[in-house]
């Protein structure tokens, strides 16, 4: 694709960026890959939440459905497990700094919701901000967060990251209440979303583009070089997503997962890939 199909305003790098793609092949497009697939999707997991609690409420249960765990119980735990290696690294650098995590495309905020419930990584995240384009998707993660009393800790925001614009959106969320928060430690979590975007049957790679602005200028916002983006794929090798990223990210390592052998060669179930930035600026452009 030409470079001009990128989103107005996020093309800094672009005809580098764009051409990333195109040694890879495109997955099919799929529902997956569409919005109002996750509107209804999510509305009607709210939905269920709802009826549910409202339930436990008359019976005097404690229930409450939760939704879905996309990718399985243990890719989630690969990336708990992760957060903690990456918080215990900071305190032994640093003991008195934080670590702010961004769950990109939360859906029902389980993986954030998980975080907050670990005691051990508490003292150490300063924000969990949780992202989705879905408005069921946030609502219900808000009120999952509440429920646990962790709103103050889990927040979530209505944010399309592919959205020109986005970035600023983000940091603003991470600020508030007090725009002159800093968070000298910044780490970005995606379980399933760039998949979602290759799945798009409108412009994924244009879309995919746009997402690896978004993450690149969030995570310029904050001056430290070992800020870092953790993406976890089922549709994209470790070689595809090192190469798609390669032009502005640095590799860092691949978490390891349940393997599987065909035909002679060895892949993964889902795809855990860890990138720091080639370079940081500071400052949001």
């Amino acid at each position: 694709r030409a470079a001009s199909e990128a989103p107005a305003g996020d093309n800094d790098p672009a005809s580098s960026s764009l051409s990333l793609d195109s040694d890879c092949i495109d997955p099919e497009p799929s529902q997956l890959g569409r919005r109002d697939y996750w509107q209804r999707f999510y509305g009607q997991e709210l939905a269920n939440y709802l009826d549910e609690a409202a339930a436990n409420d008359e019976e005097g249960g404690s229930g409450d459905d939760r939704g879905e765990v996309w990718f399985g119980a243990a890719a989630e735990q690969r990336l708990v497990s992760y957060v903690e290696r990456r918080l215990n690294a900071i305190r032994d650098a640093c003991p008195t700094q934080q670590l702010a995590v961004v769950d990109i495309g939360c859906g029902n905020g389980h993986l954030a919701l998980r975080l907050a419930a670990n005691s051990h990584l508490l003292t150490g995240l300063s924000r969990l901000l949780c992202l989705d384009y879905s408005e069921p998707a946030i609502e219900l993660t808000n009120r999952l967060a509440s429920k646990a009393g962790v709103s103050d800790l889990v927040i979530a925001r209505l944010l399309d990251v592919t959205e020109p614009g986005a970035a600023a959106s983000a940091l603003e969320f991470l600020r508030a209440p007090d725009s002159n928060i800093h968070y000298p430690n910044l780490l970005l979590l995606d379980k399933g979303t760039y998949d979602a975007i290759s799945l798009c049957p409108d412009n994924s790679q244009g879309k995919r583009f746009a997402y690896r602005q978004f993450a690149v200028k969030l995570l310029d916002s904050v001056a430290n070089s070992n800020n870092q983006l953790v993406v976890a794929s089922c549709n994209w090798t470790e070689t595809e997503l090192i190469a798609q990223f390669s032009d502005q990210f640095k590799h860092v390592e691949t978490l390891p997962g349940r393997a599987f052998k065909f035909g002679g060669a060895v892949g993964a179930d889902v795809t855990t890939v860890v990138f720091t930035r080639l370079k940081s600026n500071s400052g949001l452009q």
